[in-house]
């Protein structure tokens, strides 16, 4: 998964317990916690990450 390459553990947990937010089937059944969600979660976290490190 190179959307997580760059990211320390702490951040990837956190991808991990954000990627169970984005959709309110997952947040009731994290057993529907899909590839998809969790690369959704890190592209955001990289996003995030990329523009506080341009300040």
């Amino acid at each position: 998964m190179h959307e997580v390459h760059g990211l320390d553990g702490r951040t990837i947990r956190k991808v991990v317990a954000s990627a169970l937010t984005l959709r309110k089937e997952v947040a009731m059944d994290p057993n529907g916690l899909s590839m998809s969600d969790l690369l959704k979660a890190a592209k955001a976290a990289k996003a995030v990450r990329a523009k506080m490190n341009k300040r």
